[in-house]
């Protein structure tokens, strides 16, 4: 059986992930957990190239007219967006109505205001 380093390397990143990170994300405070975030989706740009590729992919897919240049802040932000989402799945056990304020921004909420005042319901 050949050893591949690359395959060793994602399948402790999962473990990391699940089991120990899981732990780490509902201890710390609400405001710092979203910095794992910006730093795990570094390592996954960096040591997954075939994520890299997939996504360098999609967007070709999406639009032949992509200016290059601008891949690599593209990649990166999805997957930054990917793993903040991650994150927040963790984080929805420590989640409730005292401490969902300092996560969640609100705007608009006298256009919420004015439409409830209709009657009706409001999406």
């Amino acid at each position: 059986m050949k050893f591949n380093v690359r395959q060793t390397i994602k399948d402790v990143l999962i473990w990391t992930y699940w089991y120990p990170y899981r732990i780490l994300v509902q201890k710390l405070p609400l405001r710092s957990v979203y910095l794992l975030g910006r730093i795990f989706s570094r390592i996954i740009y960096y040591i997954l190239p075939g994520k890299r590729y997939f996504l360098k992919r999609e967007l070709l897919l999406l639009d032949k007219n992509t200016n290059r240049q601008n891949f690599k802040k593209v990649i990166q932000n999805a997957l930054l967006v990917l793993c903040c989402n991650e994150i927040e799945l963790l984080l929805y056990p420590k989640l409730n109505e005292k401490n969902i304020g300092m996560l969640v921004k609100y705007s608009g909420l006298e256009r919420l205001d004015k439409a409830l005042a209709y009657g009706k319901g409001v999406i």
